[in-house]
C-alpha cells in the first residue's frame, strides 16, 4: 500500500503537467495585460470594468484550484492511487485548464473588440462634431 503513496517518475514528469503550469502562466499574462490596457482607457466605466475584472478573479481562482489538485495528485504521501488514476486526473486537470485557457483567449478577445468598438463610436462622435460644428 505504501508503493500507492510514492509517484512513478514517468507520471511526474508528464509534458501534461508542464503544459497545465505553462497555461496558467500565459492565462495569468493575459489576463493583467488585458484589464491593464482596458483599464488605462476612458472608455469603460465603472460596472463594465468591474466586470471584467470579476470575471478575470473567478478565473484565476478556478485555475489555482486546478493547480492545487495537480500539487496533491503530484506529491507523494498525499493519496494513495495507482499510476493510471494519478494519469486520469492529471488528464482531467489538463482538460479544465486547457477550456480555462481557450476562456481567457475568447474573453480577453471580445474585451479587446468592445474597446474598438467603442474607440470608434468615440472618434465617430468626434469628427460628426468637427463637420458639424458641434
Amino acid at each position: 500500500f505504501t508503493s500507492l503513496l510514492k509517484i512513478n517518475p514517468k507520471v511526474k514528469n508528464c509534458y501534461k503537467i508542464a503544459d497545465i503550469l505553462s497555461m496558467q502562466f500565459k492565462i495569468i499574462k493575459i489576463c493583467k495585460r488585458t484589464y491593464s490596457d482596458l483599464k488605462g482607457s476612458d472608455l469603460f466605466h465603472g460596472n463594465e470594468l468591474d466586470y471584467i475584472e470579476r470575471s478575470f478573479e473567478r478565473l484565476l481562482e478556478n485555475c489555482s484550484d486546478t493547480l492545487n489538485q495537480l500539487l496533491i495528485i503530484t506529491t507523494d504521501s498525499k493519496l494513495e492511487l495507482k499510476d493510471d488514476q494519478r494519469i486520469e486526473r492529471i488528464d482531467a486537470l489538463h482538460k479544465t485548464m486547457l477550456e480555462d485557457y481557450n476562456f481567457c483567449l475568447s474573453f480577453s478577445n471580445e474585451a479587446k473588440l468592445l474597446y474598438l468598438s467603442k474607440s470608434r463610436e468615440k472618434g465617430d462622435a468626434r469628427n460628426a462634431g468637427t463637420i458639424y460644428g458641434l
